[in-house]
């Protein structure tokens, strides 16, 4: 209800800056290999374009997603553990899960950076022990905590 789409707005879940940007909270799944359905999931900010984050928005607003509704969508975004992932492109699906979108990043970039790695470990996965990697780069160790076998 106190989005505003001129100036400045931020919440939880939207943002628009200099009411000429606009992003939304996403869910960027990155696929454990071996472990069927279960990923890790980041959660990113994403751009829209003002046409896309409205409908979003307006979706969100009367709860009515539509499952597989998609837009192109900028991560905005560095992530630890990879080369800069600061404005690569995907496409957001919408879910009708509750939560927010999730962001599928195309292997053909733009501005040339294709097969980015991370674009690979979302479409391939990635083991347990990258995973955990990626977990110490967010300052979230947590290998000593785990079993020895």
């Amino acid at each position: 209800e106190a989005l505003t789409m001129k100036g400045d707005f931020l919440s939880a879940n939207f943002c628009v800056r200099d009411g000429n940007y606009f992003a939304a909270r996403m869910r960027l799944p990155v696929p454990l290999l071996g472990l069927p359905g279960q990923a890790l999931m980041y959660t990113v900010w994403a751009a829209l374009e003002r046409p896309d984050f409205e409908a979003y928005f307006d979706a969100v607003r009367t709860n009515a997603q539509k499952q597989g509704a998609r837009a192109l969508a900028r991560l905005i975004n560095r992530i630890a553990g990879f080369p800069d992932t600061f404005g690569l492109m995907g496409m957001a699906f919408q879910q009708t899960d509750g939560g927010g979108p999730y962001l599928l990043l195309d292997p053909k970039q733009p501005d040339g950076r294709d097969n980015h790695p991370l674009a690979i470990e979302q479409r391939q996965g990635a083991s347990l022990d990258r995973i955990l990697e990626l977990y110490a780069g967010q300052n979230h160790e947590m290998r000593a905590s785990l079993p020895t076998a």
